[in-house]
Parts: structure tokens; C-alpha cells; sequence
């Protein structure tokens, strides 16, 4: 209370924008929390409609990027994965092929 009483008034100005970046942080955390519900919820939608063939998706393995480094860092992880995924499709197709032309060791 002493600085606003003896303080120069100025520091309103700074209190008033501290606030408002406060404001601004604590609405942006309610939306991601927001966010994080609705997935969970579009995740286990089809286990409330009992007629649905849709298989109930599982709940995230990890959070969403919020920067664009989080993001970047993302994409390689992904990139990395489908080329994991397609060399080892890649290498049983090369294996079944073998095996089918009878040149194969097993």
C-alpha cells in the first residue's frame, strides 16, 4: 500500500499491464485444459453411443506442442515414426517376396 501512496504514480501503468499479461495467461491455460476435455471426450465418444462401430481411441501419449520448437520437434518425431513404419513394411514385403520366389532362407 505504500507505493501507491508514496511511490511514483507511474507504476499504475506497469500493475495494470502485469495484470492484464496474468489475465491473459490464466485464459489461455483454461482453453488448453478446455482443449485436453474435448479430446478426452471425442476419444470415448463411441463408447456412449452403444450402436457405433467406431473402435474408442486412447487417450493421448503426450502433450500438444505449444511452441513452434514443441511443434517442429513434433513433426520430426512423427516423420521419423511413418519411415520406421515404412521400412518395416518395406523389409516384410522384401522377406513375404523371398519366400514366395523360393529364394529365401528360411
Amino acid at each position: 500500500m505504500d507505493e501507491f501512496w508514496n511511490k511514483d504514480p507511474e507504476y499504475a501503468v506497469y500493475y495494470r499491464e502485469a495484470d492484464r499479461q496474468r489475465t491473459e495467461k490464466q485464459n489461455e491455460l483454461l482453453w488448453l485444459q478446455g482443449r485436453y476435455v474435448y479430446d478426452a471426450l471425442c476419444a470415448v465418444a463411441p463408447f456412449l453411443r452403444p450402436m457405433s462401430k467406431s473402435p474408442i481411441k486412447p487417450y493421448l501419449s503426450h502433450p500438444h506442442p505449444l511452441s513452434k520448437e514443441a511443434v517442429r520437434r513434433e513433426e520430426d518425431r512423427h516423420d521419423k515414426l511413418v519411415q520406421a513404419q515404412g521400412k518395416a513394411a518395406l523389409s516384410r514385403l522384401m522377406s513375404n517376396m523371398e519366400k514366395i520366389n523360393g529364394t529365401g532362407t528360411a
